[in-house]
């Protein structure tokens, strides 16, 4: 039984749902409901038994689409992709197909990510990576409410099989959209400056890393990006600029010992013997 806070619609709900057990528009609300109050057992036990009465076929799409959710909540993404894949092929004029195309996509990103692969090769031919890919495309022609979301995400795995090129366009969509979250819109403007800085603009990598930090991130990250933006100073000659970044960069790897910290200690130590030496022969 669904164990709700006791809200005045809540009440309602279940009164009328006791006197009609087996409305499905009654049992698709309480689904809902439920979900929304991290009940997914129950949300999944209303969703089902609402499938199960055959409604209309808005009110079957709605109630599959809840259970395909419930099922994402409980880590069971098997059952949700199937919930979702149902839903796109027996309810092609479902409102929120979009959607459905948004969910089926993350679905089979995270079955992709976390699949063990033989060889690359198996990795990069894997049929969830291409219904992922195909499900974000879909998400973003279809106009999704998750469509800034779609463009992030569907960059991110572009960027991860070496499509570069191809995730770019997605990036620069995604940064003028609805904003994302911070997680995302750090992740966001840290795979523009990358893919700038590969590709030499320099000066468009240096603003995507800026912005980067201004959306919070976590101390690695924060090194990470610090040392990128010692390294685009460095490169544009721009000493105490560098300094400053290598020395932001070293604070925040604290006492790790990795290739990145003796990069950014060579580069730091090699500026300041420079920068000592010109003030001592402008002396």
């Amino acid at each position: 039984m669904i164990r709700f806070k006791g809200n005045r619609d809540q009440k309602k709900l279940l009164k009328d749902l006791k006197k009609s057990p087996d409305n499905p528009k009654l049992l698709i609300e309480a689904g809902w409901m439920a979900a929304e109050e991290q009940q997914y057992d129950e949300a999944r036990q209303y969703f089902s038994r609402a499938i199960e009465l055959r409604p209309d076929p808005q009110s079957s799409a709605d109630a599959a689409y809840g259970l395909g959710l419930a099922h994402v909540e409980q880590k069971a993404y098997e059952q949700a992709r199937d919930a979702f894949r149902a839903i796109i092929r027996d309810y092609p004029d479902y409102q929120k197909r979009p959607e459905v195309h948004f969910s089926l996509a993350e679905v089979n990103e995270t079955l992709w990510r976390q699949a063990a692969w033989k060889n690359e090769k198996e990795r990069l031919d894997a049929e969830t990576l291409q219904r992922a890919i195909d499900h974000y495309e879909q998400a973003i022609e279809r106009r999704s409410e998750q469509h800034a979301a779609a463009e992030f995400f569907l960059a991110k795995i572009l960027c991860d099989i070496g499509r570069e090129d191809d995730a770019l366009p997605h990036l620069k969509q995604a940064a003028q959209l609805v904003p994302l979250d911070h997680k995302e819109a750090f992740e966001l403007h840290y795979l523009l400056g990358a893919l700038a800085q590969k590709q030499q603009d320099l000066a468009a990598a240096k603003t995507a890393f800026e912005t980067a930090l201004k959306k919070g991130a976590k101390p690695e990250r924060v090194a990470d990006v610090s040392h990128r933006l010692g390294a685009i100073a460095q490169a544009q000659q721009d000493d105490d600029a560098a300094i400053a970044r290598y020395e932001k960069a070293l604070a925040a790897y604290g006492n790790a010992q990795t290739e990145a910290v003796f990069d950014a200690l060579a580069n730091l130590s090699a500026l300041k013997f420079r920068h000592r030496w010109h003030q001592d022969a402008a002396n």
